[in-house]
C-alpha cells in the first residue's frame, strides 16, 4: 500500500528505524521525514520466492489441463468489489498468514511460517489457469505461477 498521510507518525520515529518502500511514491514521501540513509526502495520480496524455495519453483511449471478460473477478491474492510463473484475465496482471510506483530520467536520460526503460508497459497493456485484478485500478494503469486 502507498504510504501517505502519516506525517505525525513518521516524524515521531527514532533514528534507528529503517523503512523499505515498494514503490517510488511512498519512497519519496517517507524521505521527507527520515534521513536518506534510513529509507530504501526495493521490489516486494515476494517476487524472490522461487529463488529461495525449490518446492515453489517445482510447482511453477504445473498447470491444469482444462481452463479453470479462481476468484480471490478481498472480503475484508479494504474490499474493492461491491458484489463478489460466485465461488469467491479470499485466501488471505482463510489462511493463517504471516504477521510481524506478536512474533516473539526466532527468525527460524518466522521463516517456517512464511514458507508454510507460501506453499499453501501455491498449492491452491496450482489448480487454476486463471486467477482474478485485488490482493497484491495474490497477484504476485499468480504471476510467479505463470497464470493469466
Amino acid at each position: 500500500a502507498t504510504i501517505k498521510d502519516e506525517d505525525q507518525m513518521l516524524r515521531a520515529l527514532d533514528g534507528n528505524v529503517k523503512i523499505i518502500a515498494r514503490e517510488p511514491r511512498s519512497y519519496e514521501y517517507v524521505k521527507k521525514f527520515l534521513p536518506a540513509r534510513n529509507v530504501f526502495l526495493a521490489d516486494d520480496l515476494a517476487l524472490k520466492i522461487p529463488e529461495y524455495d525449490s518446492e515453489v519453483s517445482r510447482m511453477r511449471g504445473s498447470k491444469p489441463s482444462e481452463k479453470k478460473v479462481a476468484y480471490m477478491f478481498r472480503t475484508d474492510i479494504e474490499k474493492t468489489q461491491k458484489h463478489l463473484p460466485k465461488g469467491n475465496v479470499d485466501l488471505s482471510a482463510k489462511l493463517d498468514g504471516v504477521s510481524w506483530s506478536g512474533i516473539a520467536h526466532s527468525d527460524v520460526d518466522l521463516k517456517m511460517r512464511v514458507r508454510k503460508t507460501v506453499r499453501e497459497i501455491f498449492s491452491i493456485m496450482i489448480n487454476y489457469t486463471e486467477v482474478w484478485t485485488d490482493r497484491l500478494h495474490m497477484c504476485i503469486a499468480d504471476s510467479l505461477m505463470d497464470r493469466e
